[in-house]
């Protein structure tokens, strides 16, 4: 396989002589290929000496060059990438795909050639944006140059318990738009690769949308997209997981000091009791499972967790509301995943708790 270059010619060397087929692939797309895109295909005979040349038409593409800019200025290394809608489903590029995927420069320019014509939810990314900017985009047949020019708008805030007050330190808080694609998400390695010809570690698929709380429970987020809904997520070990909804934000708007409360949690970790003998080859064969109960005061079932398959000696499980559980161990075999034993403890909100299973 080999790529054309910009003047759409594709040379292949040391071919194995007879018949062959020459075939032309648009962009490579995940899970499917849109409908409409189609690929062209040549049957040629090849000769033991000289060369062969096939003609092969796509259909129109188009030439997307454009730059991106922040505050006015040139934001380079911003990370430009066209996906496809149809109805519900969203059709991305391969991650090696370098037709439908970009890197500005020093200047925050960037080209994608060769792009089938058609209509593109575009998304723009970079490290320092806690959200990426969504807007659609329809690529014709002739070249156009298209400006970016990204809004400002940033959020800051702290965690506390609810009722005393003390700050939560250490929780995860995400920011989260109003679809998928506003998801801050920066890779593209192999891009930087073909660009500079060189890989660069510290850039590694960085999620700056998503951050843990500091000592204090303070948070920071800047480069959020104006004009959508915006909502963070709070997740711990020790909380209860929280979702709030912030209204959508204008250019150069900054919120500060909001203050979200979170309800104190508990941890629990499972041990398997046997490191040896039919317990432990019960575990690794898949026979054994663990089911968490939570009960109500009347000693019924408000709630329940199975963990079907333990890869290791040990599950925790993490952001367990305060109150009474019963510890199962399940055997995955039998009909109706019976409980070959169960123990009851009672968590409070804070503790980190622990329980050891024998039969595991």
């Amino acid at each position: 396989m080999v790529i054309s270059g910009e003047d759409g010619i594709a040379r292949f060397e040391h071919i194995e002589t007879g018949r062959g087929e020459v075939r032309a692939e648009l962009p490579r797309m995940r899970p499917r290929q849109p409908r409409g895109w189609t690929e062209v295909a040549e049957v040629v005979d090849i000769p033991s000496s000289g060369e062969v040349k096939a003609r092969l038409v796509m259909p129109v593409s188009g030439e997307l060059r454009g730059r991106v800019r922040a505050g006015g200025a040139a934001l380079p290394d911003a990370r430009i990438r066209l996906a496809v809608r149809e109805g519900k489903d969203l059709i991305r590029p391969e991650t090696t795909s370098t037709t439908l995927r970009a890197i500005a420069d020093s200047n925050g320019e960037f080209a994608l050639r060769g792009i089938p014509t058609g209509t593109y939810e575009v998304t723009v990314n970079h490290r320092t944006r806690a959200m990426a900017t969504v807007f659609t985009h329809r690529v014709g047949s002739e070249p156009e140059e298209l400006l970016i020019d990204l809004a400002d708008a940033a959020v800051s805030g702290r965690l506390v318990y609810r009722g005393s007050g003390e700050p939560v330190a250490g929780a995860m808080v995400r920011v989260l738009g109003p679809s998928e694609l506003h998801r801050a998400w920066v890779g593209q390695r192999t891009l930087r690769a073909e660009r500079d010809g060189s890989m660069d570690a510290r850039d590694d698929w960085l999620e700056p949308g998503s951050l843990r709380s500091g000592a204090d429970g303070t948070f920071a987020f800047g480069g959020l997209t104006v004009g959508v809904p915006v909502r963070l997520e709070i997740s711990g070990s020790l909380i209860l997981f929280k979702r709030v909804n912030l209204q959508p934000f204008e250019a150069g708007d900054v919120r500060e000091q909001v203050v979200i409360e979170v309800d104190a949690a508990a941890s629990l970790t499972v041990v398997a009791g046997s490191s040896s003998g039919s317990g432990r080859r019960g575990r690794r064969g898949g026979q054994y499972g663990i089911r968490l109960r939570g009960l109500d005061e009347g000693g019924g079932v408000r709630s329940s967790k199975v963990v079907s398959r333990l890869r290791w000696p040990s599950h925790r499980f993490s952001s367990l509301a305060p109150g009474r559980y019963r510890v199962e161990t399940v055997d995955l075999r039998a009909e109706g995943t019976p409980a070959v034993e169960s123990r009851e403890l009672t968590l409070e909100a804070g503790e980190r708790a622990s329980i050891t299973m024998p039969t595991l």
